[in-house]
């Protein structure tokens, strides 16, 4: 993961700053902000750089609805102040709380990506998103709510996970997305039958609002 954030940071900072009349003059160069994730049925694994997250769904304890857990940590100024122990919601609404303090790209500082593995099991999903969806759902407890009334409820037949992604990205434009919006989601894989590997799918889907 270290290793594929390492190659996008290169190719982020080989985009040109020059012949693009929707760039600034200011001498800056464009950036992004990325997450990463390996879902098999035991554990995810994540590596983020910027603001971009993973969140783990796992079923509640009566199973009719989805308990989200975010996994990646934020490289930004409001979360900086919820380690100093402000509120989240408080921290999001300071000036320049959304603001990030590390990046990919030609004016990012030394890249040190945020790398974590956290215990899963197989029936559970892997949402990962950009902030544009999660600046409107900015909680654990706000990002269940809304991916439970969006997806079928565990242990049930789940609708293409590109459709649901595609809701997910609709209900943040109509939210009011000023931004690129990116949604990603998986289920955790079962055991593979013996002497096979399953590769697990990660559809993804941007809207530019």
């Amino acid at each position: 993961l270290v290793a594929a954030i390492a190659d996008a940071h290169a190719a982020a900072s080989a985009v040109p700053n020059d012949d693009d009349p929707h760039w600034a003059t200011d001498g800056t160069h464009p950036a992004c902000t990325i997450v990463v994730a390996v879902a098999t049925g035991t554990a995810v694994h994540t590596a983020n750089v910027g603001d971009a997250r993973a969140h783990l769904l796992t079923p509640s304890v009566g199973g009719d609805a989805w308990i989200a857990t975010q996994l990646t940590t934020d490289d930004s100024v409001a979360a900086q102040a919820v380690a100093q122990g402000i509120d989240a919601d408080i921290a999001l609404n300071l000036p320049g709380g959304h603001g990030i303090t590390a990046w990919l790209g030609a004016d990012a500082h030394d890249v040190d990506p945020n790398v974590a593995t956290h215990d899963a099991a197989p029936g559970d999903v892997l949402a990962v998103c950009s902030d544009v969806l999660w600046n409107y759902a900015p909680t654990d407890e706000a990002m269940g709510e809304l991916l439970t009334a969006t997806l079928p409820p565990p242990g049930t037949p789940t609708e293409p996970l590109a459709e649901l992604s595609e809701r997910l990205v609709s209900w943040a434009v109509d939210q009011g997305g000023a931004d690129n919006i990116t949604v990603a989601l998986t289920s955790l894989p079962g055991p593979a039958p013996a002497g096979r590997t399953d590769d697990v799918e990660l559809t993804e889907l941007e809207d530019n609002a």
